[in-house]
């Protein structure tokens, strides 16, 4: 069931020839962008967002420039893919680099979905942020931290409050002693060249139910919250008599999402319950359901036609029942609520039980992308990710690039 996995790692890895073309377009000779003087100076206080009138109405923070040097600054937000290459690639020698992220590991994505059900353990699937930059022999500092607002009238990017800084060549962690500022204190940090790597996060297509009920699966916590989800439901199940209607209910397990993350978490939890679960309680492992929604006709649509149908073949004869063209409308505690379209055209609306769900059905543009294209006029029409041009920089700007999933060509 891995073959689909390292084939989407191998999509991911394309994003490299991109990051490369992206460092080259940065030159350091371009330190003063946008009509906004850049000073090195240490922790400024700065009134920032006027709203109404009277001192009461300014919102005070912090700007942080704190390199002295004359080396252009580059803020990178995120942890992930697109991050972690361009960080990989980047020439620290020439740039000072921030790095912005809440969560202080890269993660291997595509060996996530083999998590929750204990094939792949979390920890050998993350690296943490710091072991990349001690390789890098340059000014590089890690904000732990969530970027919640990129401003390019300022060429700064605010966040809420720094959980850590660390600066490894300093090797020292404390933000209030590396440039005074204290845990939870609103902050912007001063960019020459920004780098949005901030990827997406999951859509739920505005259906009811679907956050309050659903699991997804997009970092650790989801794979932790899976694995007890199903683990409680075991347990549950065990204590009711076979042929128990609520018994069938908590063994029935449904993945929503035909595309790589969820045939690859289908196609996990079938091993698990085959291989596994038989063979220390059986009773129920010959009871446990696991179906796949998808709303297209097939499965992995974005792949070529022969690989999709051999998918879907596998996955057939893995006893996991198929439900194609059918669209999820409504999420219960208990239940979801579905129409499938049938070959005459007619749509059937039928109710399926479960016991966890998994939501996998795709992206959508993060908060903070959003909010960038209102500021940029040229993104008016931007609205599943920003866009960019073939050099990786946004559009209506000449100091920000995006890359990776919350980019757009």
């Amino acid at each position: 069931m891995l073959s689909s996995c390292y084939r989407y790692n191998l999509q991911k890895s394309v994003n490299a020839t991109s990051l490369l073309r992206c460092a080259s377009t940065i030159a350091p000779s371009q330190s003063n962008l946008g009509g906004s003087t850049t000073t090195k100076t240490a922790t400024t206080v700065t009134s920032v967002d006027k709203k109404g009138t009277g001192p009461s109405s300014f919102q005070t923070c912090k700007i942080l420039d704190e390199h002295s040097d004359t080396k252009p600054n580059i803020v990178v937000l995120g942890s992930g893919w697109g991050a972690i290459s361009f960080l990989k690639t980047i020439d620290t020698k020439k740039y000072n680099v921030s790095l912005i992220s809440p969560r202080n590991y890269f993660l291997f994505t595509p060996l996530l979905p083999s998590t929750p059900v204990g094939t792949v353990d979390e920890k050998s699937i993350i690296e943490p942020v710091v072991n990349f930059a001690l390789k890098k022999k340059g000014n590089v500092t890690y904000y732990e931290a969530e970027a919640t607002s990129i401003n390019p009238e300022r060429n700064t990017v605010s966040i809420d409050r720094v959980s850590s800084m660390i600066k490894p060549n300093l090797k020292q962690s404390n933000p209030q002693k590396v440039v005074g500022i204290k845990k939870n204190d609103p902050v912007e940090i001063k960019y020459d060249y920004l780098v949005s790597a901030v990827g997406a996060e999951p859509n739920t297509f505005g259906i009811p139910g679907v956050k309050e009920h659903g699991h997804f699966l997009k970092e650790i916590p989801n794979s932790i919250e899976i694995r007890n989800a199903i683990s409680t439901n075991l347990e549950m199940a065990n204590f009711l008599p076979e042929g128990d209607p609520e018994r069938k209910r908590l063994l029935t397990i449904v993945v929503v999402g035909g595309g790589p993350t969820g045939v690859e978490t289908a196609g996990e939890l079938q091993d698990y319950v085959t291989q596994e679960l038989k063979k220390y309680l059986p009773s129920l492992a010959k009871e446990v359901n696991i179906h796949l929604v998808e709303a297209l006709p097939i499965v992995l649509n974005m792949f070529e036609k022969k690989l999709s149908s051999y998918a879907q073949s596998v996955l057939e004869e893995a006893s996991i029942k198929l439900h194609l063209n059918t669209a999820v409308g409504k999420v219960e505690a208990d239940h979801l609520v579905a129409k499938t379209k049938n070959p005459d055209g007619t749509v059937t609306e039928s109710t399926m039980p479960y016991g966890t769900l998994i939501w996998a059905t795709g992206n959508k543009i993060r908060p903070i992308i959003k909010n960038l294209t209102t500021k940029i006029p040229e993104q008016a029409n931007s609205t599943r990710a920003i866009c960019v041009n073939p050099f990786l920089t946004v559009k209506g700007s000449s100091n920000i690039f995006a890359i990776g999933d919350n980019a757009f060509i």
